[in-house]
């Protein structure tokens, strides 16, 4: 915070200092371990269900089919997917 007659802001020792007098401090250490421990999360989730689909795909699993037709009316629905599950 600038006051009146000043060109620079005042320099503080520390950042719970700043935090006191009431300056808007950014902690970018806190952010940086909190995107990469989310990354690090995310890809070893990513390495888990890969590893599961290879295993399953070794297995001989395969992987269910989808409906060829996809069933908008109501009416119809029920007749057109029991006959796609049937063949």
């Amino acid at each position: 915070m600038l006051r009146e007659n000043e060109t620079t802001p005042p320099q503080y020792q520390t950042l719970a200092a700043a935090h006191e007098v009431g300056v808007v401090v950014v902690y970018w250490g806190a952010f940086i371990n909190t995107a990469i421990s989310l990354l690090i999360a995310a890809f070893s989730v990513f390495l888990i269900v890969k590893s599961i689909s290879k295993v399953k795909r070794e297995r001989g699993e395969a992987p269910a089919e989808p409906l060829q037709r996809i069933c908008f009316l109501r009416k119809f629905a029920t007749y057109e997917c029991r006959r796609q599950r049937a063949n």
